[in-house]
């Protein structure tokens, strides 16, 4: 028989599960209206779970603000929501943070979230992670461990990951190559390659599927990292070959400066070169720039320059965006 202590505990429960159904079902919504291409609606379905706490939401409306879905792209509001979220301990928030701050310049806040996300199985953290160890770029060089993550986040299908594999055959010894791939075969058991993006723990974070493929951008962007340093080799004679940069988008400096302006991402050169067209004979601000065609892993990202400085990006990007376009600065 239930006493009436027990009815009380029991009603009190049922209201804190139907309290938190409404919840679930608005951040549901909204990734139902993603998935529809209704992007104001998700993010209008997303703002005041976010506001209220919900990790999942937080994390979503991050995304939205990165990639300009439903909002103009603003890199410091999708940096505020990513860590609302991480630190509310939402996974993929975590790993969304640290990369953003590395993109951002912060790489020494940024390097205890990359290698949490990196051990985790996050393919672009542990690219990232893997260069700074090969480097000993702010942490200690462990060629082991860097050939380990590289060959991890290769097999994540990270497309600078594959090209960097490349480069450190060329100057790892094999007996450290060897110690790393079975490192890497020990990470693979423990925690085998996520997605990029995904469900988070409730099922409601953003999924890699849903933009459509043909305009996606990467949901973590790739961030440039330093080219990995070639051994000392010690002869009079011979130097060492210079090695590629392993970056996901090579930034040559060009003359009349090294900073670009990103206007968009397709998933081939094609669309990136239609845009270029349209935006040239709309945005006369555009006519004393070349157009960079920049391959990035599945997709393909139109930028325009070059340009001196920061302020005279900001100066381009603000007449692009007053002619209806997206457009981010891009540092050197």
């Amino acid at each position: 028989m239930m006493t009436g202590r027990n009815r009380l505990i029991s009603g009190a429960i049922m209201a804190a599960l139907l309290a938190s159904t409404p919840a679930l079902a608005d951040v549901k919504s909204g990734i139902d209206a993603y998935q529809r291409g209704d992007f104001a609606a998700a993010v209008s379905a997303w703002r005041p779970m976010a506001i209220a706490g919900d990790a999942d939401a937080q994390y979503n409306l991050g995304q939205a603000y990165r990639l300009g879905r439903g909002v103009p792209v603003d890199p410091q509001m999708a940096e505020s929501w990513f860590k609302k979220a991480a630190d509310q301990g939402h996974e993929r928030a975590r790993n969304a943070y640290g990369l953003t701050l590395f993109q951002n310049g912060r790489r020494q806040e940024a390097i205890p979230f990359i290698e949490e996300s990196a051990g985790r199985g996050y393919p672009q953290s542990q690219y990232v992670f893997a260069t700074l160890l090969f480097n000993g770029d702010m942490v200690e060089k462990d060629w082991v461990r860097s050939y380990a993550l590289m060959t991890r986040a290769a097999a994540g299908d990270v497309a600078a990951a594959k090209a960097g594999l490349t480069q450190l055959d060329k100057y790892i010894p094999l007996d450290q190559r060897q110690r790393g791939l079975r490192l890497a075969e020990v990470m693979s058991n423990a925690n085998p390659n996520l997605a990029e993006v995904g469900n988070g723990a409730s099922g409601t974070s953003i999924t890699r599927a849903d933009p459509p493929p043909s305009t996606v951008a990467p949901m973590t962007r790739p961030p440039v990292v330093a080219t990995p340093k070639p051994p000392v080799v010690k002869t009079p004679v011979t130097k060492p070959p210079v090695v590629a940069a392993v970056t996901p988008t090579p930034r040559p400096a060009a003359v009349g400066g090294a900073w670009r302006v990103q206007l968009g991402a397709f998933g081939n050169a094609s669309g990136a070169s239609a845009l270029w067209r349209n935006l040239q004979s709309r945005i006369g601000a555009l006519g004393p720039y070349q157009s960079f065609i920049v391959p990035a892993g599945a997709v393909t990202r139109l930028q325009a320059g070059p340009l001196p400085t920061r302020a005279a990006a900001d100066k381009l990007c603000a007449s692009v965006k007053t002619g209806g376009n997206a457009c981010i600065p891009v540092a050197p």
